[in-house]
């Protein structure tokens, strides 16, 4: 499947995210849908944002921002660190953060205070995910596991490559790194095992929902899996650009690049996010993505009847 992508100047991309995205896509359950739209919301800084979850954004030099509610803008929290943040988990009320020189966080109270649990190792932290059962952490040729986001464990993988991000699907959490790397645990995080990718480029993002896995990484990379086969295959298309982000049928990357990655017979739909920064993560409800000089996009929709993202 190859298509020639499609670039809208930012006064057409409200017309063209009607075509990117619609309520089912993003798993939606809404009344009467009105209208929707990607529009670039106020921020509180300029840093480069590296992950979104809930109602926290993460980013460098020790940037926390928090939405009180759906209402509300985002507002930037004081922060006990000043290195870079990587990723986020929030699963109401605790939020976990992860960052450089194993840097953990971690708060109760929706951060109005932050605790810093010792971690077992000074790698970059890059990504975390809050399993069924346990907090799973992973970075620079390490994973780390806790089952309160106090004390942390390394478990022992079978690879030492840097692992960049991470994906929760029912009993199965999903771990992806640079040269090709591939992971996947079936008991929260307690081993591991690597599965075949057919690439050796670096894997940069992943995504697990409905049973179908997909991965994003360099050059325009993208491989999807379903359940049924755990075989990962490639998208064909000419996007050449990095990929940083990916939720379910959309992913994000180099100059303010969102993807439609296209499902079955469908058409693929490319948009330019309006100032071209990089883009760098996806929200897992899909409404929120943040990169680069801090940018945060938010899917607006108008309802008839309620219409909740449900951040929690």
């Amino acid at each position: 499947m190859t298509f020639r992508p499609r670039f809208v100047s930012a006064t057409a991309l409200m017309v063209a995210s009607l075509n990117f995205l619609t309520a089912c896509d993003l798993g939606l359950d809404c009344g009467s849908l009105t209208s929707m739209f990607m529009a670039e919301v106020p921020s509180p800084t300029r840093a480069d944002l590296h992950a979104v979850d809930g109602r926290f954004i993460v980013g460098d030099e020790g940037t926390i921002l928090h939405k009180v509610d759906d209402e509300a803008g985002w507002s930037l929290l004081p922060s006990p660190t000043g290195v870079d943040l990587y990723g986020v988990a929030f699963s109401d009320p605790k939020a976990v953060i992860v960052g450089a020189e194993g840097t953990i966080l971690s708060s109760d109270d929706l951060g109005e205070s932050w605790a810093a649990p010792s971690a077992p190792t000074t790698a970059d932290l890059l990504a975390v995910v809050r399993s069924a059962h346990a907090w799973v952490a992973v970075g620079d040729g390490v994973v780390l596991r806790s089952t309160d986001a106090v004390e942390w464990t390394e478990v022992e993988v079978p690879v030492s490559t840097r692992l960049n991000a991470l994906a929760v699907q029912g009993g199965e959490i999903w771990a992806v790194g640079d040269a090709g790397v591939a992971l996947v645990s079936r008991n929260s995080g307690s081993s591991w095992q690597a599965v075949p990718t057919p690439t050796s480029a670096d894997l940069l993002s992943v995504s697990a929902v409905d049973g179908r896995t997909t991965i994003v990484g360099a050059e325009g990379l993208v491989l999807i899996a379903d359940a049924n086969t755990s075989v990962f295959e490639p998208v064909e298309h000419e996007i050449e650009v990095d990929l940083f982000g990916v939720r379910e049928h959309q992913a994000v990357g180099a100059e303010g690049l969102i993807y439609r990655i296209p499902v079955e017979d469908e058409a693929s739909t490319v948009t330019e996010a309006p100032g071209g920064a990089t883009l760098r993560a996806i929200d897992r409800t899909g409404w929120i993505i943040v990169g680069d000089e801090g940018t945060i996009i938010e899917h607006q929709v108008d309802v008839d009847a309620g219409c909740d993202p449900n951040f929690s």
